[in-house]
């Protein structure tokens, strides 16, 4: 991978032209491509979606060995790694399931398109009116997949074990968010392509939060949205890697 990474100021930047992508850095400061000096100085004119977004997953991942967490489940910390060896990891994943953390689980509530507002977490929908809903096991396909997604955890919380790779935009779920605020995110995010897939989970079946973010960015004028029912008590289940989240400052 040979994208221009820069550290400055607590901020990593992944350049590909116009406009820069930002994300938090944990780490402060490191390198990619072949050897210590590769790709310093000079700027990537044109880019792939995947090579821009599988380097933000770098970014965010921040990780060289895996580790464990106090929950059993496979944690990165450390150093930073290649797409390469994030695709390989999600790859030998071996999922013997059909559904986990009860994905599959109805408690036949109606779904809505209007915003939950109040208490968010509650049973929710089977199914989202305006996005496709998604299982664990498609989502480890589309992750490791020619097209994956831009996946977002929008969970409310304090830092936490996310999906490895995933954007943290904390309060994007909530009925008080502005549609313009998310719009202009996602702008960012996207490179402008709303076509793009872009995938919602919070922290599993009773939370509306990622419902809402979901609608909301169907509304925006997304066409290929997609709501990770299960979110993070699915991923954890099915013992698939995660990283700790990190602030996206949106």
């Amino acid at each position: 991978m040979r994208d221009i990474v820069d550290s400055r100021g607590g901020q990593t930047s992944i350049r590909s032209g116009t406009p820069t992508l930002r994300a938090a850095d944990p780490c402060r400061r490191f390198r990619t491509g072949a050897g210590r000096g590769a790709g310093r100085g000079r700027r990537i004119n044109s880019v792939s979606i995947r090579s821009v977004l599988g380097g933000v997953a770098l970014c965010l991942w921040c990780a060289h060995a895996p580790a464990q967490d106090t929950d059993g489940i496979s944690s990165f910390a450390g150093s930073v790694v290649s797409v390469a060896e994030i695709e390989a990891t999600l790859r030998s994943a071996s999922l013997a399931r059909e559904f986990y953390g009860e994905e599959d689980r109805d408690w036949n509530v109606e779904a809505t398109i209007d915003f939950r507002s109040g208490k968010l977490h509650a049973p929710t929908p089977a199914k989202h009116p305006r996005a496709a809903t998604i299982t664990t096991r498609e989502l480890l396909r589309r992750m490791i997949g020619p097209e994956p997604p831009l996946l977002i955890d929008v969970l409310s919380q304090a830092s936490h074990q996310t999906v490895v790779g995933a954007w943290w935009l904390r309060g994007a779920g909530f009925s008080r968010t502005s549609n313009d605020r998310l719009a202009t995110k996602l702008e960012e995010l996207t490179l402008g392509n709303r076509s793009l897939p872009i995938v919602f989970f919070c922290q599993g079946v009773e939370c509306w939060a990622s419902y809402n973010a979901a609608l909301r960015a169907s509304l925006i004028g997304y066409t290929n949205v997609h709501w990770y029912r299960g979110g993070l008590k699915a991923w954890k289940h099915a013992g698939l890697p995660t990283q700790w989240s990190i602030e996206s400052g949106w």
